[in-house]
């Protein structure tokens, strides 16, 4: 095997370029058509429109798709705004197509795409309310597909020219431009599709792959087609030994091997002698772009250089062949590359990956120029690249033996667990990413607890391998973990699988005397103010420059904002049960919901926005903030945590107690 040259040291300091589109719906990623293939969290509301055959149908009635939260453009900025459309025949009155705001005659900085008797046209109103409309040339009304884009350049003095140009299928139907101090072209609003606000302007027939880019695209970035759904070439599930070797995706690319444990719905290989290969070629010769995912966990003891999957016996010299490795640059390091499009090396969980699973996507994407043809991305992040290969050739996929576990069945064995690979003849985005594993070892979807069993106190109980490290934490023989506010290390070992889920639970035990001290009791990630998708819980908050003895706040980051909850005093010295939830099925300020003993607590006054989140999978800090700072002092039980949102009456009832004496009369 070719073995990269970076050191991880060296690739940690890489940084990577985010994607510039803001968001994509693409219609054919879910039932309900509202998921943002971006990954950018720009979910959608149905308000009754059906999905069919990947596109959504409009009937003429007042019923719209809209942003949970506005869309976050800047007027600084320029964008395009595009989509496919199918509209009826019979469409001869104005309808809604997009619409930034709800309605853009009267909202500053509010855009608003429309059909009057088969053309298209376009406005916007700016700071001076005044109509900047524009009448297409080309009718649309001939039950095909078009192709729309709207260019938005900002400007705003007699300097600089604010711009806005119009084009059906890839051709410039006209240009509005003014110079005028002061204007504003498009502000932060919640986007409509499919007509004005749910009330009028109701849109007849098909609309697909809504895309907003950040930056004037040229007509050849423009979508060149629809999205037509997720061609699936081949899937593995291995939700029950009996079986693992199908393909599930119907398309006969199954397994065959030896040596490979099936349990609890996942694959697991030991470094030995296992086999684990399609039984015929793989054949994508047919595509242009693919996306290979699955979901890994390394053991312990996994040190050495393993081949994770690979098309071919070996890629070198086989252009569009790939490969995943772990540990060829250090402990846990994951890397992997479309040969010949660049290999890409993942550092950010080195060291960190054993005994917690992940999600690792692999995709070419023909689109993309030069070496960002080939991504990988693990846990929705994307991963550096190795600047000393970034091939920038084109990749002809190839049809290939596909092996898993190892080089060809005879070296570089893998000593992991797989689950769920999934391979796609398409370019996904994150948001298209299988979001967690087919078959969970618990079926209430308990994603970790741990009840300090005194045995073994930084396990987790739900065998889904989030195990806990500890330095200077005690564990009484009463099961709880006491901290005495100078703990270091209290953390998972690695991230916690949150992405893609749309509901949570945390709940734990609680008690302290401390009522003073600035305190984290959890914390998803190193600083929940610093990203979108992470919680906190604090004890002893300071609101309004006092401190608030005993009192806790717990909430999560939306978008710029926060939704907080808090409670009355706490530090009585007793044990007390807390549950923070959130659940984007409830609308505004029940979206977060926190409870002490089963009683729901009050709202935290300017923090109660409603905005909607997602979740990023990021390590959970337990007693301090990234082990640096606002040390809790107290003791913590059971701490559990949930992929959904529970219902007070599913709540822990009481601790775990520790074994008892058995006692035998005769």
């Amino acid at each position: 095997m070719r073995m990269l040259a970076l050191l991880a040291a060296l690739a940690a300091a890489l940084t990577v370029s985010a994607a510039n589109t803001l968001a994509w719906w693409t219609f054919d990623d879910d039932p309900l058509g509202v998921t943002d293939a971006t990954g950018n969290f720009n979910t959608l509301t149905n308000g009754g429109i059906a999905i069919v055959d990947g596109a959504a149908s409009f009937d003429g009635t007042a019923k719209v798709f809209s942003t949970i939260r506005p869309l976050p453009v800047e007027s600084t900025k320029a964008y395009t705004f595009e989509c496919f459309v199918r509209p009826a025949t019979t469409q001869n009155s104005a309808a809604g197509i997009l619409e930034l705001s709800p309605n853009a005659g009267s909202y500053d900085g509010g855009a608003f795409i429309f059909y009057p008797d088969g053309a298209m046209e376009h406005r916007t109103i700016n700071n001076k309310p005044k109509w900047t409309g524009r009448k297409l040339q080309k009718n649309i009304l001939d039950d095909q597909w078009h192709h729309l884009a709207a260019i938005f350049t900002p400007g705003g003095t007699s300097n600089v020219a604010e711009q806005v140009l119009f084009y059906v299928d890839g051709e410039l139907q006209d240009i509005y431009t003014q110079y005028q101090d002061g204007n504003v072209y498009l502000l932060t609003y919640t986007l409509y599709i499919g007509s004005r606000g749910g009330w009028q302007h109701s849109f007849t027939g098909l609309i697909d792959d809504v895309r907003i880019t950040e930056g004037a695209l040229s007509t050849n970035e423009f979508l060149k087609a629809r999205t037509a759904g997720k061609p699936v070439v081949a899937y593995y599930p291995f939700n029950t030994p009996e079986t693992a070797f199908q393909d599930a995706s119907g398309n006969g690319n199954h397994l065959t091997g030896g040596g490979v444990t099936f349990q609890g719905g996942f694959a697991s290989f030991n470094g030995a002698g296992h086999t684990m290969n399609t039984i015929n070629k793989l054949d994508l010769s047919a595509y242009k772009d693919a996306t290979l995912e699955f979901f890994i966990r390394p053991h312990t003891n996994a040190s050495s250089t393993a081949m994770v999957m690979e098309l071919s016996e070996n890629i070198m010299g086989k252009n569009g062949c790939f490969f995943v490795t772990l540990n060829e640059t250090g402990p846990g390091v994951l890397n992997g590359s479309f040969y010949p499009g660049g290999w890409h090396i993942d550092v950010s969980q080195s060291n960190q990956v054993f005994a917690s699973w992940h999600h690792v996507a692999l995709v070419i994407d023909s689109s993309l120029p030069g070496t960002d043809r080939s991504r990988m991305f693990v846990d929705g992040m994307q991963a550096p690249q190795n600047p000393n290969f970034k091939a920038a050739n084109d990749v002809n996929l190839g049809n290939q033996i596909f092996y898993i576990g190892s080089r060809a069945n005879t070296s570089y064995r893998l000593n992991a667990d797989i689950d769920d690979i999934r391979i796609t003849a398409r370019a996904l985005q994150p948001g298209s990413f299988m979001s967690a594993r087919s078959q969970s070892p618990d079926p209430s979807d308990v994603i970790a607890y741990w009840p300090f069993d005194t045995s073994n106190p930084l396990h987790d109980a739900t065998e889904n391998g989030n195990e806990l490290q500890s330095d200077g934490v005690t564990f009484t023989t009463d099961r709880t973990a006491l901290l005495s506010g100078s703990q270091r290390k209290f953390s998972t070992i690695g991230t916690l699988p949150l992405y893609g889920r749309d509901a949570l639970t945390v709940e734990y035990f609680m008690r302290t005397t401390d009522a003073g001290t600035l305190a984290l009791l959890m914390e998803l990630g190193p600083n929940f103010n610093n990203a979108q998708g992470r919680f906190a819980i604090v004890e002893n908050q300071y609101a309004t420059g006092d401190e608030q003895d005993g009192r806790m706040d717990a909430g999560f980051h939306m978008l710029k904002n926060y939704n907080i909850k808090k409670t009355n005093a706490t530090a009585d010295g007793k044990w007390h049960h807390y549950a923070l939830i959130y659940d984007s099925s409830r609308l505004d300020s029940d979206i977060v919901r926190f409870f002490k003993d089963g009683v729901p607590q009050p709202t935290e006054g300017s923090h109660n926005k409603v905005h909607k989140t997602g979740f990023r999978s990021e390590r959970l800090y337990i007693g301090s903030r990234s082990d640096s700072g606002y040390w809790f002092v107290g003791e913590l039980d059971d701490i559990k945590i949930t992929g959904r949102a529970l219902d007070p009456s599913e709540f822990l009832k009481r601790r775990s107690s520790p074994p008892g004496v058995c006692v035998i009369i005769r």
